[in-house]
């Protein structure tokens, strides 16, 4: 599927699919724009074609998913986690849910596995002054997906793990910044994911909160750069 220029989505609708790749001109060129009547819960949901069946290779780069919801922009699997995503691929990819509230979400994954996010944004809104709101990145089960060079914050939190089990999420080279809480763990079945060379910045609260966590290591922190 071949996307360009400037798109406008109207969408309440579920998309399922398999083996899908698609591909963009830019992050500043192609550009979704999710629009809806829906006042809560999830605008767009990714996730397998058959009930309760696992689902595989999920590829977008070069585009922008942008919108404005009082709920989660985009969502990959189901929340009841009854169908696994296995590789899931974005590069260069940007999702920013601008709406002001505790309930915004800008990318929600349920249940997927393996696969790289790179060179991506996720955000919500900030007003650049510490005021923030939302969850940029909200993982609610993954394990050993690796994030390189992608940016989560503009959010009260710019990476929030919740819901099922999640371990072994690699994060390397990111950055976080404008937000209450850079990597924050809320589930007691989330732990041993890693933080490197990474840069933690402008207008945030804390690097780090994990009021509950698998035992042993939540998160594991090395070599980061921790700014004003």
């Amino acid at each position: 599927m071949a996307m360009r220029d400037y798109h406008s989505l109207r969408t309440t609708d579920v998309v399922e699919l398999k083996g899908f790749r698609m591909i963009g001109s830019g992050i500043g060129r192609t550009r979704l724009v999710l629009t809806t009547e829906m006042t809560s819960g999830c605008l767009w949901e990714w996730s397998s074609g058959a009930p309760g069946a696992d689902w595989f290779d999920i590829n977008i780069e070069h585009l922008s998913f942008l919108g404005s919801f009082d709920g989660v922009l985009h969502q990959m699997g189901k929340d009841d986690f009854s169908d696994f995503l296995n590789i899931f691929t974005a590069r260069n990819v940007q999702w920013i849910n601008g709406k002001i509230g505790n309930n915004t979400e800008a990318l929600r994954l349920n249940g997927v596995y393996g696969g790289h996010m790179d060179s991506c944004r996720v955000g919500c809104w900030t007003n650049g002054i510490g005021a923030n709101y939302g969850k940029a990145l909200h993982i609610r089960q993954s394990q050993f997906l690796k994030h390189t060079a992608c940016s989560y914050g503009n959010a009260a939190y710019g990476v929030y793990f919740s819901g099922g089990w999640s371990d072994t999420n690699t994060f390397d080279t990111c950055d976080a910044e404008n937000v209450c809480y850079a990597w924050y763990n809320n589930s007691p079945n989330s732990g041993l994911h890693t933080v490197k060379n990474s840069r933690i910045s402008y207008w945030t609260n804390y690097a780090v909160g994990a009021p509950v966590g698998r035992p042993g290591s939540v998160f594991k922190f090395e070599g980061n750069s921790l700014g004003p």
